[in-house]
């Protein structure tokens, strides 16, 4: 009997450790799913707001109201292009000429310099960004001249050109100067009475070189001179392209 007794306390010890097995299963498992619906609804809130969140930009800029907009000018693209084509992609436009001695090239450098490091950076949509640069001098700087001229800088760069009225325009829409002048070598020659040549192409065309950033929505934002950061053209770049706006998205 004494050992009938001892096995059935055994196996109710067995069953009882068992039952215990049992539950704490039972408790691992129900944890399990209630961190698994827990995680799942916190993922689908973060997603929510995420979509919904307005951006905040790297560093806030600005609308520029009083002078920029829309144009439409002949484009080293072999087609007329207007500034609405790029709606969707941060701009930086400049104005010059292909003949320029100095200001030219250093400005389109250092666009140049931006546009690399930007395409660099991991993560960057390479897609959102575009440079165009607008002729001052459209009587010797056709389409072809430009694509040429642009492709020693970087191959994305689009050039503009134009009649001498529609350049006169769109510089008067953006508030640039720009003027024939003669060389400093001809000063002295009798071509140095006459403010703007006509006969010759030695002329220099004296304009404004500041880089017009404008935003996805082609509003003017900032303009930078050449005492500006780069460091800052980038950042700012950076941030306009991070912007979100609803009439873009679909």
């Amino acid at each position: 009997m004494e050992s009938e007794n001892q096995t059935e306390k055994s196996h109710a010890i067995d069953i009882d450790i068992d039952s215990k097995n049992n539950n704490g299963n039972s408790n691992a498992g129900k944890l399990a799913v209630i961190g698994f619906v827990t995680m799942t609804i916190l993922s689908v809130a973060v997603l929510f707001l995420f979509k919904n969140a307005t951006l905040p930009t790297i560093s806030p800029l600005p609308i520029i109201d009083s002078i920029g907009g829309e144009f439409e000018l002949p484009s080293s693209l072999d087609r007329p292009i207007k500034l609405s084509d790029f709606k969707g992609k941060v701009v930086m436009i400049n104005f010059g000429y292909t003949s320029c001695p100095d200001i030219c090239p250093m400005v389109l450098t250092r666009i140049a310099k931006v546009t690399k490091a930007l395409k660099e950076r991991r993560g960057f949509d390479t897609t959102k960004l575009q440079t165009l640069f607008i002729t001052t001098d459209p009587e010797r700087d056709d389409a072809e001249h430009l694509l040429q001229y642009l492709s020693h800088f970087h191959p994305d760069f689009i050039g503009l050109t134009g009649t001498t009225d529609a350049i006169k325009q769109v510089a008067k829409q953006y508030g640039v100067y720009y003027k024939k002048e003669s060389p400093p070598h001809l000063l002295n020659s009798p071509m140095s009475d006459d403010p703007s040549p006509q006969n010759t192409d030695t002329y220099e065309v004296a304009h404004t070189d500041k880089i017009f950033l404008l935003d996805k929505l082609g509003r003017l934002r900032k303009l930078y001179s050449e005492e500006d950061s780069i460091d800052d053209l980038f950042n700012d770049i950076r941030g306009l392209v991070a912007e979100r706006h609803k009439s873009l998205e679909h």
